[in-house]
């Protein structure tokens, strides 16, 4: 017996996705701005347009994303909020977005903000890493890098304090290493 084949998402899908937005709209704000907090000064995309994005991306019909709940939708939003901002530091220095130009900012440390850039991206391309060895371990310490306590990041994934503490000990341990 064959098992049924999953259906894209049905005009009601994105209905339950738009209300999940407008009732959880002030947990994914605090999630985007937690986010938009740990990028540089002068970032041209805001919490509410973060957000947007975000929205733009989970409702696109050629990528249907069944979500179990709400929880589930939640965590998947701040995921692509975190994917929207790398994407974003990733086209900055493209040359269609004039990267190879020697960009002059109006500030004075601008050496420290360059090197917070690459340091952004090296640590983005170690995470990728530790999750091709262990996926709940990358996660836990993206979510820590996020602001979330261990207690938080326990909750959203459904994991014991302690396990999520382990994972994020590893990972940590993991990351440290491997930066050095």
């Amino acid at each position: 017996m064959n098992s049924p084949e999953p259906s894209s998402p049905s005009p009601t899908d994105h209905h339950q996705i738009k209300r999940w937005v407008l009732e959880h709209y002030d947990q994914l704000h605090e999630a985007a701005a937690r986010q938009i907090s740990h990028e540089n000064p002068g970032q041209s995309l805001d919490v509410s347009g973060l957000i947007n994005e975000a929205v733009c991306r989970l409702l696109q019909p050629e990528k249907p994303q069944p979500f179990k709940d709400a929880e589930h939708f939640l965590r998947t939003a701040v995921n692509i909020m975190q994917h929207v901002l790398i994407d974003r530091a990733r086209h900055k220095s493209t040359i269609k977005a004039g990267g190879q130009f020697n960009k002059i900012p109006l500030v004075d440390n601008y050496a420290r903000q360059e090197q917070f850039f690459l340091e952004v991206l090296i640590v983005r391309e170690e995470l990728e890493r530790l999750a091709a060895v262990d996926n709940q371990a990358a996660l836990v310490v993206e979510k820590r890098c996020q602001g979330y306590s261990i207690d938080e990041i326990a909750d959203l994934m459904q994991l014991t304090r302690s396990f999520t503490k382990d994972l994020w000990n590893f990972g940590r341990a993991w990351l440290l290493k491997s930066l050095d």
